[in-house]
This record gives C-alpha cells, sequence and structure tokens, in this order.
C-alpha cells in the first residue's frame, strides 16, 4: 500500500471560507505536518473558540490520527460493498 499525501488548502486567504472555519483548517493541517499548532493559528482560533474548543479541535484530530494508526496496522479493510474515495488515490501533482 501505497502512502498518500493531501495537499494543505491555503486557508487565510481563501474565499469562501469565514474565518473560524480557516482557522479550523489551518490547525488541522498544522497537527498534522508539526503536531503543533504555531501562534498564528492559535490566535486565529481564540477569536472564534473558547478555550475548551480549542482544545476539542486538538483532541479531535488527534483520535482520528490514533484511529487511522490502528486501522493501518491492523489490516482493517472496507466493509463489502464500499470503496475508497477515488480522490484519496489520485497522485499529487
Amino acid at each position: 500500500m501505497s502512502c498518500l499525501r493531501v495537499a494543505p488548502l491555503p486557508v487565510f486567504d481563501a474565499p469562501g471560507w469565514s474565518d473560524a472555519d480557516s482557522a479550523l483548517i489551518a490547525a488541522c493541517d498544522e497537527l498534522h505536518a508539526d503536531q503543533f499548532i504555531g501562534e498564528k493559528t492559535w490566535a486565529a482560533l481564540t477569536r472564534h473558540f473558547t478555550d475548551k474548543q480549542r482544545m476539542d479541535v486538538v483532541f479531535t484530530a488527534g483520535h482520528y490520527v490514533r484511529v487511522c494508526m490502528v486501522l493501518n496496522t491492523f489490516g482493517i479493510q472496507l466493509d463489502p460493498g464500499l470503496s475508497l474515495d477515488p480522490d484519496l488515490t489520485k497522485p499529487l501533482g
């Protein structure tokens, strides 16, 4: 199985996203890339979310990483009749 990469979204200046959504997407991109949310993104999250909500962002992103690790390590396959989203199998570039 090959490793697939998902390109980060250009969120802080992306038209159509609310400021709160842009901050959430940036936070997820940073957590995925660096396992850390930088000061600029944390400040953006602070403008829209409570302390508890910001903590939930980190815990939720971390939970999904953990689930992926478990599923990949144990070789869990998709249920019969289900297929992988075709966009996840397209090479970047």
